[in-house]
């Protein structure tokens, strides 16, 4: 069990969730880990009255999970709206029945398009050339195919097929290509 974390659905995180004696662990794609990174939508949030832990509530479309914060990291949760699309990494752990993530660290999401590439890569976590063309997309309003070619390779043209005719991707001008 390697300390890195790995992308999972909060669903994934939850579901194969085991706690013992070795510590608390979850297995993602085969891969046994006490450590993940998840993405979603701040639904709730919570600091105690004497301000010694507060958590969050995450919603990614799979669930719904507690993020704790304690003392060393309670400034955090100031910066954090309701709504706010947010990265969380930290260990998974159980408290009073319910599996929750101790936060280590958080990024609030600022580029909408991270959610469709969080989806693909826990969709397809193989599929390396998709998420790195879902990335330089990402990046520019519009990218000609020269340019995804340069980038990525010739490689490029069987993913942004596929991304295209999964509607998550469209053709914004002539060999010219967004985001949806």
């Amino acid at each position: 069990m390697g300390d890195s974390a790995i992308v999972a659905s909060i669903e994934e995180t939850t579901t194969k969730f085991q706690s013992g004696s070795s510590g608390d662990f979850t297995v993602i794609n085969g891969d046994k880990t006490s450590r993940v990174r998840i993405m979603g939508r701040v639904v709730a949030k919570f600091v105690n009255f004497e301000r010694t832990y507060g958590n969050i509530t995450l919603d990614d479309e799979t669930g719904c999970i507690k993020c704790k914060f304690f003392v060393s990291n309670l400034y955090e949760i100031k910066k954090i709206q309701i709504g706010d699309l947010i990265e969380v990494f930290g260990r998974v752990n159980l408290f009073n029945d319910e599996i929750q993530i101790i936060t280590e660290s958080l990024g609030i999401l600022k580029n909408i398009n991270y959610e469709l590439l969080r989806k693909l890569k826990i969709a397809f976590p193989e599929d390396k050339a998709k998420t790195k063309l879902i990335e330089t997309l990402s990046q520019k309003k519009e990218t000609s195919l020269n340019e995804l070619i340069e980038i990525l390779g010739e490689n490029v043209t069987k993913p942004l097929g596929e991304l295209l005719n999964n509607g998550d991707v469209y053709e914004s001008a002539p060999k010219h290509y967004s985001l949806v």
